[in-house]
């Protein structure tokens, strides 16, 4: 009679990964656009559009990965790469949207 094979349960390298990027690249943001906005109001404003989308792809992957690796137990390796790059562009663009529209609509009127 054969035995069935344990399941080993997924690690959490992919998941860490992207929540340490995350980290990285949000202090790397704060740091380039507070660096930026203390010499200017205007080069602190193109700092932040310059940082919107790396900074939403960032948080949005991690918050994929995370997403992923808790609420789908049977994910492939495909899955589990590809997933968090998904987010992280709709993140990305969404960020990138949403910093454009704060600045050409709301910051000129405060």
């Amino acid at each position: 009679m054969e035995q069935p094979e344990e399941q080993q349960a997924p690690g959490m390298m992919m998941p860490a990964i992207w929540v340490v990027l995350a980290v990285l690249g949000s202090v790397a943001a704060c740091v380039g656009v507070g660096l930026s906005a203390s010499d200017s109001e205007t080069m602190g404003v193109y700092a932040t559009k310059i940082a919107a989308f790396p900074l939403g792809f960032l948080l949005s992957a991690a918050l994929g990965g995370l997403i992923i690796h808790f609420a789908v137990k049977r994910a492939t390796t495909l899955l589990r790469v590809v997933a968090p790059m998904g987010c992280g562009c709709l993140g990305g663009l969404v960020t990138l949207a949403g910093a454009f529209f704060f600045f050409m609509a709301i910051f000129p009127a405060l």
